[in-house]
């Protein structure tokens, strides 16, 4: 299994934007190219010419995808939710209705920062 990345960030306020930097961050970026992966074979599945879009339609698109496809969202949630310890998994049910927020908007960032690779 690969090692989580450590990433530099300054200190929490809140045991969600703890989660967020300590958890989620570091499981995005070590499972950043299976992300892409997945959403490259989501746009497929979806017989559209993605490439042809403007990048604000390509930004509308995956922002789409990630909020009303609710398939796609769970699939790409559970990509990074298998990687939780059973510790991150209580503290992910406790506050889960604002870390499925932060999760899906880090998912967004991180696609629409790479549309070169999609």
């Amino acid at each position: 299994m690969t090692e989580r990345p450590e990433i530099l960030t300054i200190p929490a306020e809140s045991i969600e934007e703890q989660f967020q930097n300590d958890t989620l961050r570091p499981i995005l970026k070590m499972q950043n190219n299976l992300l892409v992966l997945a959403f490259r074979q989501y746009v497929a599945n979806q017989k559209i010419s993605f490439k042809k879009l403007s990048v604000a339609e390509q930004h509308s698109f995956i922002a789409k995808a990630l909020r009303k496809d609710q398939h796609f969202k769970h699939f790409v949630r559970g990509l990074i939710a298998a990687h939780f310890t059973e510790t991150e998994w209580e503290v992910f049910g406790a506050y889960e209705g604002d870390l499925n927020k932060r999760m899906i908007n880090l998912i967004e960032q991180r696609l629409k920062s790479q549309l070169a690779d999609i």
